[in-house]
């Protein structure tokens, strides 16, 4: 199935195009949950550090933002994220899908893409035909992952023995079930006996 058309009206001024300087803007770094390209499954689920940024355009130029083209560069690299593999990104426009925004992250169990720490990043801005380019001043902003949570500690492995019952506490005194108190009171009975009968 062929894609989409899409159909542009131009409409040319007298007058020439005109790019006054723009500016970049960063939000403040965020710990989110984000869907980023995958090769075995289009897409998946990440913990990251990100930064929402955003090209400030003058307000005489603010009615072309969705005419102009926008490409990311960081520490001089161009950023090309994706949402998935399966996502179609237009050209000079970014993962987001608004003109002149774009969104970095830090992986944080994939250190191998963009590393934590301090990133200079800046956007090119252009007329579609790149006639008139220019290039935002450059920001710094640093990413970085949240400090994992403390694991909690484990717990006690079981000794496998019972516990053991303490030992019955001593009576004093005599006992008639003691078998040992019982003879002595039979002697002493069989003794007082017999000097009774010598006494008779």
């Amino acid at each position: 199935m062929p894609p989409p058309e899409t159909t542009t009206t131009v409409t040319i001024a007298a007058e020439p195009l005109t790019l006054p300087e723009a500016k970049l803007t960063a939000s403040a770094p965020a710990q989110e949950k984000i869907q980023v390209a995958h090769p075995a499954s289009c897409s998946h689920e990440i913990e990251a550090a990100t930064a929402t940024l955003k090209v400030e355009l003058p307000a005489e130029a603010e009615a072309l933002r969705d005419y102009l083209v926008y490409e990311t560069r960081v520490d001089g690299a161009v950023w090309n994220a994706s949402g998935g593999l399966c996502n179609h990104v237009d050209p000079g426009r970014t993962w987001t899908g608004e003109a002149g925004s774009d969104k970095l992250f830090v992986a944080c169990d994939q250190p191998e893409a963009l590393k934590p720490g301090r990133h200079k990043v800046e956007v090119e801005v252009a007329s579609p035909d790149r006639a008139k380019v220019i290039t935002t001043p450059a920001v710094e902003l640093e990413l970085a992952c949240a400090a994992p949570a403390p694991a909690e500690p484990p717990a006690p492995a079981p000794t496998g023995a019972e516990p053991q019952e303490p030992p019955p506490v001593a009576k004093k005194g005599c006992s008639v079930g003691d078998p040992g108190s019982f003879a002595w009171v039979l002697g002493v009975g069989l003794l007082f006996a017999r000097r009774r009968r010598r006494a008779a």
